[in-house]
């Protein structure tokens, strides 16, 4: 069966630039032709922006960068999700886009799994990117808000694993925890897509009692995670106990466009998303109240609090 009769988005070849070692050449953007970088002018770094523009088996960019930025996936991995899509092009799909497993076989490999969640990844991505909202940008917003910033980095509240990905791309290393273990597992499939799973510890926590000494982490970020929570103030009071002096916590949560988007999105599909009715303003006054500094920013979608013992 031909590659052509497989849909792009659902073959995992495309390149991963690690920007703590982009030296700002531009060989890779110059020599691509096919559109799959363009140039990020504040970082003066490649950025991949349209991996499916990729063409599988092409690697061109990987020889001709001399600082080892960028990386590809495993030839033989692929090679072998190619092999389940050809046979599972045999079956039809199902009206949700799922395909059922043909009767007696065997549980998904987990090379099935990880493309598996990137296909459904995809799907999401080009959702939020029918509103406006582009998740690479807006993880990015938050970083750049952020910085400068080091030492040991928790995140709090892993979800799709979405920022935890952009914080290894930029070279961290972190540990993320997420009460659900649905979630982690498919927070860690999708890091390993991208060869940057060894760089999170990703935890089972309860972030209203977590398992941290005190004082544990430089660093603590908490992203779209507290419009979740039943209780905030507990959450962020844990968040400050593991919080070292000196320490940075960094809060951000949809805008009010952002949450409405969500609302629509949830809706789509049935579903009904139960958000606390705590604002991250009212957090902030929490965090004020408890001798903290803030520093803010918003973009369309993000709100961004940063907080600093005074």
């Amino acid at each position: 069966m031909p590659l052509k009769s497989i849909p792009r988005e659902r073959i995992p070849w495309y390149p991963s630039v690690d920007e703590a070692q982009c030296n700002g050449c531009q060989v890779c953007f110059r020599f691509c032709q096919h559109s799959v970088y363009t140039w990020n002018e504040k970082t003066n770094t490649a950025k991949v922006t349209y991996p499916f523009n990729c063409i599988v088996g092409c690697s061109g960019c990987l020889g001709l960068c001399t600082v080892g930025a960028i990386s590809f996936p495993d030839v033989d991995a692929v090679n072998e999700v190619i092999q389940k899509l050809r046979e599972e092009s045999r079956v039809l799909p199902m009206a949700d886009g799922h395909r059922p497993r043909p009767a007696g076989a065997p549980p998904m490999s987990e090379a099935e799994e990880i493309l598996e969640h990137q296909r459904l990844r995809t799907e999401r991505r080009a959702l939020f990117a029918s509103f406006g909202y582009d998740v690479d940008r807006e993880r990015d917003y938050v970083v750049e808000k952020a910085s400068p910033f080091g030492g040991n980095i928790l995140e709090a509240g892993t979800g799709k694993g979405d920022f935890a990905l952009a914080l290894a791309k930029k070279g961290y290393r972190l540990v993320t925890f997420d009460i659900s273990e649905d979630q982690r597992r498919a927070a860690r499939l999708h890091l390993k897509f991208f060869g940057l799973d060894g760089r999170v510890d990703f935890r089972l926590e309860n972030g209203e009692d977590l398992s941290f000494s005190d004082a544990s982490f430089d660093t603590i970020f908490s992203v779209n995670a507290l419009h979740h929570i039943r209780n905030p103030s507990r959450f962020i009071d844990e968040l400050l106990r593991v919080l070292s002096p000196g320490g940075k916590l960094i809060l951000s949560d949809f805008t009010e466009e952002g949450m409405a988007m969500m609302d629509d999105i949830h809706g789509r599909s049935g579903e009904k998303r139960e958000a606390s009715p705590v604002r991250l303003s009212d957090v902030g006054d929490h965090l004020e109240d408890k001798g903290y500094a803030l520093a803010n920013g918003q973009s369309r979608f993000q709100v961004v609090f940063i907080a600093r013992k005074k």
